[in-house]
């Protein structure tokens, strides 16, 4: 009982010991998660640049869908052209990617209808500026069938060999769908030469 009493006193005496203990915040050192470069589009496997890089989810098939649309007038004439595109590609690795595409063009005015399509293998070398941007660039190769109707006048149909460089970008929205942008240059072999520039825009998913 004298204990006790004498510690009573002692508490009533410094009130200070019967203070809550105030929160002590204790600073930690920041630590930056490690880039996920398999969360979006394909990856097959953990071998690129920079330690942590997670496991790829394996060999992986894109398929995109692309076209323009475009007016143009010559000499006072409008001239309508659009094209559409749909095209398979699959990754051999982290980088390289092969695949073959669809391409349907037309034009159309007051005095003619052009009708062209194009079937070509193609290839692409990717390299990922982060897990959601890609760019690529590449080739094409294959054949290109043309006609040609003139109104009022005949049809004129011809098929030759195509090829052409590309380069794009694409911005994956998600993991598994991505939108794209895709200048390229086409050079047709007929009996003329024919340049065709144009800039795609689509989107792509895997599968």
């Amino acid at each position: 009982m004298l204990s006790l009493f004498i510690h009573a006193t002692e508490l009533i005496s410094r009130p200070e010991s019967l203070a809550l203990t105030e929160p002590r915040l204790v600073a930690s050192e920041a630590v930056e998660a490690p880039v996920d470069w398999a969360a979006y589009g394909p990856l097959r496997s953990a071998a690129l640049q920079g330690a942590g890089v997670p496991t790829g989810i394996g060999g992986k098939q894109l398929l995109a869908f692309g076209g323009s649309i475009s007016s143009v007038e010559v000499d006072g004439e409008d001239t309508m052209n659009l094209i559409l595109q749909a095209a398979f590609g699959y990754f051999l690795d982290d980088t390289h990617e092969v695949g073959g595409q669809v391409l349907h063009y037309v034009s159309d005015s007051d005095s003619f209808e052009f009708t062209s399509r194009q079937i070509a293998p193609y290839y692409n070398y990717n390299y990922r500026q982060s897990p959601r941007l890609w760019y690529y660039g590449g080739a094409h190769a294959g054949i290109a069938i043309f006609e040609i109707d003139v109104k009022g006048g005949g049809d004129y149909d011809e098929t030759g060999f195509a090829f052409g460089p590309h380069v794009g970008a694409r911005y994956w929205l998600s993991p598994t769908t991505a939108v794209f942008a895709e200048p390229r240059i086409t050079w047709s072999f007929l009996e003329d030469t024919e340049t065709t520039l144009e800039v795609l825009f689509g989107f792509t998913t895997t599968l």
